[in-house]
């Protein structure tokens, strides 16, 4: 096995002193590679990825629309190029709402999750899943509860392997709402 072949067999004066690339590096300062070196290949190594729910049911009010979510927080930590990763988010389960306006009106249902893998940048985000009402005019209250019963997943995939996390918002929570 030749353990100095990413240096074309030149250690002293060909590092990768970081360890965050593959192929031929050339030394320090020098702003042309060696004649023998090719193009270095960039790498992205996932270092973790943390899924967190919040736990507790939030209404965000942006006219005409109120989203009621369980926040979640996505942490992801790479080194190296981060275009050379690939980040994957997952929901698996169904999220239900049952609903009684202010005017008497009511609603409701399931929504399932169907395990569908999205592409999501690999940088730290928060997921709000949950429910998404409209309100037009913008006035009036909703009240009513959601039930869920989710699993979020995120995966990072680096040139050294995966780095996975998960976890669950199980609950009914309950909700009362002015608008404005």
């Amino acid at each position: 096995m030749n353990l100095y072949g990413f240096v074309l067999n030149g250690p002293v004066h060909l590092v990768d002193a970081t360890g965050l690339s593959i192929g031929p590096h050339w030394p320090p300062g020098q702003n042309e590679p060696p004649e023998e070196a090719s193009a270095v290949m960039p790498c992205c190594i996932c270092k973790t990825v943390k899924v967190t729910s919040r736990g507790q049911l939030y209404a965000q009010k942006n006219n005409p629309i109120v989203h009621l979510m369980v926040p979640v927080d996505i942490k992801i930590q790479v080194e190296g190029d981060p275009s050379e990763c690939t980040c994957k988010h997952v929901d698996k389960g169904n999220i239900t709402d049952q609903w009684t306006s202010g005017a008497g009106d009511t609603g409701g249902g399931p929504t399932t999750f169907d395990d569908k893998e999205h592409d999501v940048t690999c940088a730290d985000y928060t997921d709000g899943p949950g429910a998404q009402y409209t309100f037009t005019p913008w006035s009036g209250s909703i009240k009513g509860k959601i039930t869920y019963d989710l699993t979020i997943t995120v995966t990072c995939s680096g040139t050294l392997g995966d780095k996975s996390d998960s976890d669950t918002v199980r609950g009914t929570y309950r909700f009362n709402t002015r608008i404005p």
